[in-house]
């Protein structure tokens, strides 16, 4: 037994619109049949009984709608029709007077279409959608309205309303389907149907309102029989409406099609010209020219300029971005090694970049619209064919095909490339090949997917740091260099690793859009990117120039840090291999970056870089062994609580006395010993010496506090190196507080479980240089951290700096409300002290009581704090 096939939608719809027109025409005979006016009456209340269900249903179904909101104002506006229209036909006995009394509805019934309309569309086109609404509602107003003057002096029509009358009427009809339109004309199938759908819908109650107004009393009359037909075919449009509303799924809207993109942009110029041809016959059909028709359309040619200008305006930032686009898409092929090949549907070459020359021996203008199995082996076109076509089950999927091409000097070579299937993706619909010439290593066998992984920075596709090394090379710079022209630009942009990949991509377009044609960019670090550019020194200062004011608009997405760049410019001297010039670079950007002014963020290679870098390779040298032998001591400064005048921890402070350099600032140091390494010993050493000191005190209140590394954190073995130090310090675990950066607190691997895991040992958890980035505030509630120490900028002009005053109360109001201690760094002058202590701050570091002090003077501070009681910070 075979089951029957559900009938479509469209012929559903159908069926019930012809029900309801036999419905519509027997209940007219019937009427007919009865005397004049109770006819008359009883077909108006049938419709204004239609109109009262369909409201009923609308509001019942609005709930189950992905616009509850909307759907209740329109099955309002529909009531507030309804009711105010019976009773002013009910009184006053006119169908035309309760047309117009049915305006209010109207009104309320565009805000509720207009709550339908996709608002991230609109304010993505508002100039745009908004002109063409007005547009569409002047037209509207000025068709409607020669037309009922029109029709008004034909014979045997009834004498129209009056002027003022009409014109109401003909902006209601205008605002309700203006409103249908605007929804139609936002992006999404989905909501470009249902605004389809209310646009009819609108369209057959302006029709009901015409044609009530003209209908006379009289049952025979044929447009008795167009109000009720109107009316059916409303009720049907509403609730088809209503039904695909809840099957739609709130959210952006996908793509719209070309077609309805052209009817949404085309009806307003098409009422307009309707709306201007009936001006122009309505002056010998009515002989004259009425002032409301004349003001409609001037009014009407004022806003086809205007809309015209919009939509000029729109292009030209469209073209815009796509020249942008376009420019960024150039750059990062020019950058690759590797030559990229489009192929459209058919296999066709429809793009190729310019080193297709190096691969093939041919040029782009060559190559562009031939088929890609012209050049292949007549032995490997079919099997080539099927592995091009056959990738496309697998969209946006990497695959790699080895075949043999010919050269435009008639040998074959051996071309391996990696195939992206983006067919499936409407804004590239193509094949991507990436092809390298492999014919001198041989055929590679299919498991080694990715050719140029090894060159080639995995984010964004831009060549990495060995591919930059290799472009260093003498005989491979650009061109100028081997004369000294030319210069390597590094750039680090501090913070984008943790920023996150929608900043990254931000980066990416920033750089792509300020730098020139012959230009070339690659990204050597997680957080570096480098540039090589042709010409002398002034032109790399200027390209260093643009980068970073470009970079400074990039803007952190929510709950991400900050990126900060700057520069380091080192020319391309003839003499210099590649690792001495990346060396260069690296110390020139670290100049640049431990600049305090905007201008100093780009450095140049100078006497005095060179000094630094002869610097940083002697304290490189030497920092290993120091780390070994015990020749980093530490210092301890107290933080001080105010409450009970005594210090209530002492802070271990990691310094080295170079043995001919002299002091060495833990800023230098450290990231040394990050680059070699070894800063996961170097905290160890840390922690076995606080550890020691602070048990060996008399006073077993004082608790330390340890800086640790996110290196030495992640590293998985904080946990034991701390378990060890406090077996072999005898330190109760309740005494010692491990200091974690912000950063950490962004770590997503095991860092919350080794934080849980100190805490249950009995360690305390703080957050240091809190309120630097606020990138972690998110993640406060969920990791156990139990202090936090706000940072010393915070200080920076805090005396006479109202708003300053405010962030410390807030940093201290966020960790009372998290029930989190506070501790403010880098209190130095008594003014500061009374000020944070005025705030309700109880715990303070800072040299207004005492510099860091080495394991023999601690003891002396620590009983100069207790027994002083400095009586200044209660004052």
């Amino acid at each position: 037994m075979t089951r029957s096939r559900p009938r479509p939608a469209a012929a559903r719809a159908a069926a019930v619109v012809a029900l309801l027109a036999l419905l519509a025409a027997g209940g007219l005979l019937a009427a007919g049949a009865l005397p004049r006016t109770v006819g008359v009456a009883l077909v108006g209340a049938g419709a204004l009984t239609a109109t009262t269900v369909t409201a009923g249903v609308v509001l019942r179904r609005a709930g189950r709608t992905a616009h509850p909101r909307a759907w209740r104002v329109y099955g309002t506006s529909l009531l507030i029709g309804c009711v105010a229209t019976g009773a002013v036909q009910a009184v006053a006995g006119s169908t035309r007077e309760a047309v117009l009394a049915s305006l209010p509805g109207q009104v309320l019934g565009t805000t509720a279409i207009l709550l339908m309309a996709d608002r991230s569309a609109l304010r993505a086109q508002r100039s745009v959608v908004l002109s063409s609404l007005a547009l569409y509602v002047v037209a509207t107003q000025l068709a409607l309205h020669t037309a009922l003057r029109m029709l008004a002096a034909l014979p045997g029509i009834p004498p129209a309303l009056d002027p003022q009358a009409s014109l109401l009427l003909c902006s209601g009809i205008a605002l309700v389907t203006g409103s249908a339109l605007t929804v139609y004309s936002t992006r999404g199938a989905a909501s470009r149907q249902r605004g389809a759908t209310l646009l009819v819908g609108q369209a057959c109650w302006s029709l009901v309102a015409l044609s009530a107004q003209l209908t006379p009393r009289d049952l025979a009359s044929p447009l008795q029989s167009v109000t009720l037909l109107a009316s059916c075919g409303a009720v049907v449009a509403v609730l088809r409406a209503v039904r695909l509303d809840q099957a739609a799924a709130p959210g952006p809207a996908g793509p719209a099609s070309g077609r309805r993109s052209a009817v949404a942009a085309m009806l307003p110029h098409v009422v307009a010209l309707v709306g201007g041809t009936g001006l122009i016959v309505s002056v010998p059909v009515t002989g004259s020219l009425d002032l409301v028709s004349t003001a409609l359309g001037v009014v009407g040619l004022g806003l086809l300029v205007v809309h015209q200008f919009v939509a000029w305006r729109a292009m030209s930032a469209l073209g815009e971005d796509l020249r942008r686009s376009d420019a960024r898409f150039r750059t990062l092929v020019r950058g690759s090694e590797d030559p990229v090949v489009v192929l459209d549907e058919q296999l066709r070459v429809s793009w190729v970049s310019s080193t297709i020359d190096d691969l093939l021996g041919l040029a782009p203008e060559d190559v562009v619209g031939q088929p890609l199995v012209s050049a292949a082996h007549p032995d490997d076109v079919a099997w080539l064919c099927e592995a091009l076509t056959g990738a496309a089950g697998v969209p946006a999927a990497a695959e790699v095909v080895t075949v043999r091409l010919r050269h435009r000097d008639g040998r074959w070579r051996l071309i391996r490339a990696r195939v992206r299937d983006l067919r499936a993706d409407p804004d590239v619909a193509a094949l991507v090949l990436y092809a390298r010439d492999v014919t001198d290593t041989g055929s590679v066998p299919r498991e080694t997917a990715r050719p140029s992984a090894a060159v080639v920075d995995a984010d964004t596709g831009l060549p990495n740091a060995t591919a930059l090394a290799r472009r260093l090379q003498p005989e491979a710079r650009v061109p100028g260099a081997a004369e000294g022209q030319g210069a390597l630009l590094l750039v680090g942009v501090r913070g984008l690793p943790e920023a996150g990949s929608v900043v990254l991509l931000e980066v990416l377009g920033a750089l792509t859009r300020v730098l020139r044609d012959g230009d070339w960019l690659a990204r050597p670090a997680p957080d570096q990117f480098a540039v090589l550019v042709a010409g002398g020194d002034a032109d790399a200062l200027v390209v260093a120039r643009r980068v970073l004011h470009a970079l400074d608009r990039v803007r952190p997405s929510a709950g991400r840090t900050a990126v900060r760049s700057a520069a380091g410019v080192v020319r391309l001297e003839a003499g210099a291999g590649s690792g001495e010039l990346l060396r260069r670079a690296e110390t020139t950007l670290g100049v640049a970056q431990a600049a305090t002014t905007d201008e100093e963020r780009v450095a140049g290679w100078s006497t005095a870089a060179r000094l630094q870098q002869d610097r940083r390779t002697v304290l490189r040298a030497d920092l290993p062994a120091a780390v070994a032998g015990g020749a980093l001591a530490v210092e301890y400064q107290p933080v001080v609580d105010l409450a009970l005048h005594r210090a209530a921890t002492v802070e271990a402070l990691v310094r080295w006395t170079h043995p001919v350099l002299g002091p060495v600032s833990p800023d230098e140091f450290v990231p040394l010993a990050e680059e070699a390494h070894l800063v996961a010993d170097l905290g160890r050493h840390v922690l076995r010496t606080a550890t020691a000191r602070v048990a060996e005190l008399a006073d077993s209140r004082v608790s330390v506090a340890v800086n640790v590394s996110t290196t030495h954190l992640v590293s998985g073995s904080l946990v034991a190196d701390v378990a060890a130090a406090l077996r072999g310090s005898g330190l109760p675990p309740t005494r010692l507080v491990v200091e974690i950066t912000e950063s950490v607190l962004l770590e997503d691997r095991h860092v919350a479980a080794d934080l849980q895991a100190l805490r249950d040992l009995g360690v305390r958890i703080a957050v240091d240089d809190f309120g630097t980035g606020w990138s972690s505030l998110a993640y406060l509630a969920g990791l156990p951290v139990d202090l936090l120490k706000m940072d010393k900028q915070f200080l920076a002009g805090l005396v006479g700096d109202p708003q300053r005053q405010a962030l410390c109360r807030v940093v201290l109001h966020l960790g009372s409300s998290l029930g989190l201690p506070v501790v403010v760094e880098g209190v130095e002058t008594e003014a500061e002290l009374h000020l944070v202590h005025g705030m309700g701050h109880r715990f303070v570091q800072g040299y207004v009581f005492s510099c860091p002090v080495g394991p023999d003077d601690l003891p002396g501070v620590l009983a100069e704090l207790d027994t002083a009681g400095r009586g200044v910070v209660v004052g």
